[in-house]
């Protein structure tokens, strides 16, 4: 389960920008060159700025989330466990997270937010849930400016346990992780779609809770090993499906600014996460 970190640690890590459209957070110690450690402010003058002004036309929680790097310091901010993420990240309890404007597979949207530091979106409550369906959105603020017109699906990091499962495993029996290392069942949480497709008993949508492995009325279904957040066919309403690697859709990271590098890509031993693609 995610927790906060002291009140000092929430109050600054290093920013890094590669030579890229997306910021990129690194610790200090990850064995990367990084600039001195960005302390949270909370701006009021700068180019006519101002965290308060902002926020009398919104809700500090929104300014809290997609304008922390000006705001992270300002007390009501403080207050929720903001942290200071580069422009165009939402912080949301000590965490950054993005979702990418280009559609990728899985494989593709795992290595992404591994080059910006993080991963793939490990959800541990509800309340990280509805956070992750307010910032599936093509839109670069969905926080600021929400509109129902830019929902859309996205990968997390959440897969089946390698070595266990097939297409006949029911639902109850299968065994799912996230990449941050824990489980559905450790976390107490879980948010499959219970009924797929158009679920209006008319007989035309899906009647196979997830995760399905594909199945229909029309089809017997294959091994599928990775989730989907937030379909169409849900109603973009934040439930989770079992989807083909080959699937292209946006990729939603998270950073943790207290995971290094190096343990980004340290996985523990029957946690393997380099699934075949076609698995």
């Amino acid at each position: 389960m995610k927790t906060l970190s002291s009140p000092l640690a929430l109050l600054s890590f290093a920013l890094v920008h590669l030579p890229d459209t997306y910021g990129l957070i690194v610790r200090e110690d990850s064995g990367r060159t990084s600039p001195p450690v960005t302390v949270a402010q909370c701006v009021e003058t700068q180019g006519g700025f101002s965290c308060n002004a902002v926020a009398s036309q919104s809700t500090w929680e929104a300014v809290c989330m997609s304008k922390s790097r000006f705001c992270s310091g300002c007390t009501q901010c403080v207050a929720a466990g903001a942290i200071a993420c580069p422009e165009n990240w939402f912080s949301f309890q000590g965490h950054c997270y993005q979702t990418s404007m280009q559609k990728l597979s899985y494989y593709a949207s795992r290595n992404l937010c591994q080059s910006h530091g993080g991963r793939l979106i490990s959800i541990n409550s509800a309340l990280e849930n509805a956070m992750a369906q307010r910032i599936c959105h093509t839109a670069a603020d969905p926080i600021t400016y929400p509109k129902d017109s830019t929902r859309t699906s996205c990968w997390i990091g959440l897969y089946e346990k390698p070595g266990t499962g097939t297409v006949q495993t029911p639902q109850n029996e299968q065994i799912w992780l996230w990449l941050d290392g824990t489980t559905v069942t450790s976390n107490g949480y879980t948010n499959w779609a219970e009924w797929p497709g158009l679920g209006n008993h008319d007989g035309q949508g899906n009647h196979y809770y997830e995760p399905n492995n594909q199945k229909t009325i029309a089809s017997a279904g294959f091994n599928v090993r990775h989730a989907v957040f937030n379909k169409a066919e849900g109603g973009f309403k934040g439930f989770w499906y079992d989807n083909p690697s080959e699937t292209l859709v946006h990729a939603l990271c998270e950073v943790d600014p207290k995971v290094t590098v190096a343990a980004l890509h340290a996985v523990k031993p029957g946690w393997e996460t380099k699934i075949p693609l076609h698995a």
